[in-house]
């Protein structure tokens, strides 16, 4: 009997064991209940070195009462000790806490809580962590948990946000202390950052090699400058060969490679992300290709019945957004076309962070198979729809920085541009995020997006030519670097003769700022200089980096010199225009040229003389014959 009773003993003792671990272990979240719904809020409140976080769980049931005995919670932070409470009870619980590799697992004994469906059950969660800089992360979500609210507190003289990850909602400043609110985050934490903009440092480093027996041209792209981020350089080495911009607004750099040899190339500068319009309207022709056309006239029919069902009143046969009469018609058409695509298409989510590629359908076929697209099908697709209604559009390769939380460490992405005439500038339009997130970012602002290809004209080229993290670096920093737009001009003349036909010159060009100038004009001069310029030899697509020189050259006309040359330049960097100062010339005539006016007039003189003696002779003897 005493050896049943020590089994029987042995057996309980085992499976309280069991009972009280069981939770962990098997991370269940509640031990007696089976329609027991759990929901979070979260509150931070920071004051630059310190984070205290509140975070409140409601525990509730629908359909019948229930009792919880333990509940066990995953806070995705490492080497907290949180404090929790009971508010139903006013108590405090003593959770048995254990690191794992997701952060901090809670066992909470609930003591055999009882929940009714009218009654929940609320538990609050603090705990602090030294947290400094001005790029932060804040918890956001737990497992299996659904976030219902999310808040922050912050010091005022820390200054504004100028990054969320998720949208912010409403700001409410009280004393020296400023509250925000954001949508209701799908992610584990929330990153924000603080300063007057959002700043990047880039490093592309690229080994350019040849192993032929020819000289081979080798070309390496820098990030674009567009309506949302602008491009300064702080050092290239070496030099390139030549740097241009392409017809699609690439800044492409040309190294030519001898013979069995390499160049290692390094660049460094910044991205700022700040918002700016074109200086000009931005009119693109919009070419037939066939990856980007719409033709199937039942597609036609069932997205135009989509933009009547999204509050847009059109014809059946629209198909120009020229037509529309308002812009608050033309915005609505802007959003109707990407919501479409998002609707119809499911996210291929194996293919997230890459740009290796598959076969691509492109935009009308994949809209009419409605399956699992790429973001390259995702982009095709509403490229597709907005050159078809006149709208132009463009694909974009880029980077998304680690600042979201899509990728901690950043990720190649793809996505698309629209111009937005009513508002002069290129628009980022997402929606395979969009649709593989849940999470809305029409018209967002998004600092992450780092644009470093275009393709307008063609589908498929340029390519990217850097892949790899050690090709292409970047990282955001607190700095506040300077923009300097700045260039000098000057006119120099070849020695000018009377006799010479034209006046051979040019106009030097450096770039004394730490942009790219991508676009020069003579807006004004004397004689006018754009009569008389080779535009064949004068380049119009040349760039200039920082510290480089370009020359305009140009050949006048002798009988168009009739004072000295003036000429006034502007330049263009990206989107912002640069009013360059004025320069005169004055045309001098050399000493060689001088010494041939004398001799001709003196030549002339001796012509006279010559003449005039015979002539004098001949009218003396006429005289003297007449008496």
């Amino acid at each position: 009997m005493r050896n049943l009773n020590g089994f029987l003993n042995k057996t309980l003792s085992i499976f309280s064991i069991l009972f009280l671990v069981f939770p962990f272990f098997f991370h269940t979240n509640i031990f007696s209940a089976s329609d027991l719904s759990v929901t979070s809020s979260f509150n931070h409140d920071w004051d630059g070195h310190v984070l205290n976080t509140t975070i409140y769980l409601t525990l509730s049931t629908k359909s019948s009462s229930t009792v919880v005995t333990y509940y066990t919670v995953t806070i995705p932070q490492e080497d907290i000790k949180p404090e929790i409470y009971s508010l139903n009870r006013n108590t405090k619980l003593e959770p048995t806490i254990h690191k794992s590799d997701s952060g901090t697992d809670l066992v909470i004994d609930l003591q055999n809580t009882p929940i009714y469906p009218d009654q929940p059950v609320t538990l609050r969660l603090t705990y602090s962590k030294p947290l400094e800089g001005n790029s932060i992360s804040l918890v956001s979500s737990i497992k299996n948990v659904t976030t219902k609210e999310f808040t922050f507190s912050y010091p005022s003289s820390l200054g504004n946000i100028t990054w969320s990850s998720a949208t912010v909602l409403d700001i409410e400043s009280k004393g020296n202390r400023i509250n925000i609110k954001t949508e209701i985050p799908n992610t584990e934490t929330v990153k924000i950052s603080f300063g007057t903009e959002v700043v990047y440092k880039y490093v592309i480093s690229k080994s350019i090699s040849n192993i032929g027996n020819e000289t081979r041209i080798s070309e390496i792209s820098l990030p674009v400058n567009n309506s949302y981020q602008h491009i300064l350089i702080k050092d290239i080495t070496p030099i390139p060969d030549k740097a241009y911009k392409d017809i699609d607004g690439n800044y492409i750099l040309q190294y030519g490679v001898v013979p069995q040899s390499n160049i290692n190339v390094n660049i460094e500068g910044y991205i700022l992300m700040q918002e700016s319009a074109l200086p000009y309207p931005d009119s693109q022709y919009l070419e037939k290709i066939n990856l980007w056309e719409i033709n199937n006239i039942s597609l036609i029919r069932h997205v135009n019945r989509y933009i009547k069902s999204y509050g847009l009143n059109i014809p059946d046969t629209f198909s120009d957004i020229h037509d529309l009469k308002t812009v608050e018609e033309k915005e609505l058409l802007y959003e109707a076309i990407y919501k479409y695509v998002i609707e119809n298409l499911e996210p291929n989510t194996l293919t997230i962070g890459s740009l290796t590629g598959s076969e691509r359908l492109g935009g009308q076929e994949m809209l009419l198979k409605q399956g699992q697209a790429t973001s390259e099908d995702y982009i095709d697709s509403v490229i597709s729809l907005y050159r078809h209604f006149n709208i132009p559009a463009r694909f974009v390769t880029g980077y998304i920085t680690n600042i979201s939380n899509y990728d901690s460490n950043g990720m190649y992405h793809h996505w698309a541009e629209f111009y937005n005439e009513q508002e002069n500038s290129w628009t980022i339009a997402e929606p395979f995020l969009e649709d593989y997130t849940k999470t809305p970012l029409w018209k967002k602002k998004m600092k992450d997006h780092i644009a470093l290809i275009y393709r307008y004209s063609n589908p498929y080229t340029p390519k990217l030519n850097f892949f790899s993290s050690s090709d292409f670096k970047i990282e955001l920093i607190k700095e506040q670097p300077e923009m300097i737009h700045d260039f000098k001009s000057d006119i120099f003349l070849q020695p000018y003769k009377i006799s010479d036909p034209y006046a051979v010159g040019h106009i030097s060009i450096t770039n004394t700022g730490n942009t790219i100038l991508d676009m020069f004009n003579i807006s004004n001069s004397k004689p006018d200089l754009t009569k008389y310029i080779d535009y064949i030899e004068n380049n119009s697509q040349i760039i200039l980096l920082p510290n480089q020189t370009y020359d305009i050259k140009f050949n006048i006309p002798a009988q168009d010199i009739k004072q000295d040359i003036f000429v006034v330049i502007d330049a263009l960097s990206g989107t912002e225009q640069v009013a360059g100062s004025s320069v005169t010339k004055e045309i001098q005539i050399t000493e060689k040229y001088t010494n041939l006016s004398i001799f001709s007039k003196l030549i002339s003189f001796l012509c006279y003389i010559l003449i005039s003696i015979p002539i004098y002779f001949i009218s003396k003897k006429v005289k003297l014959r007449n008496g």
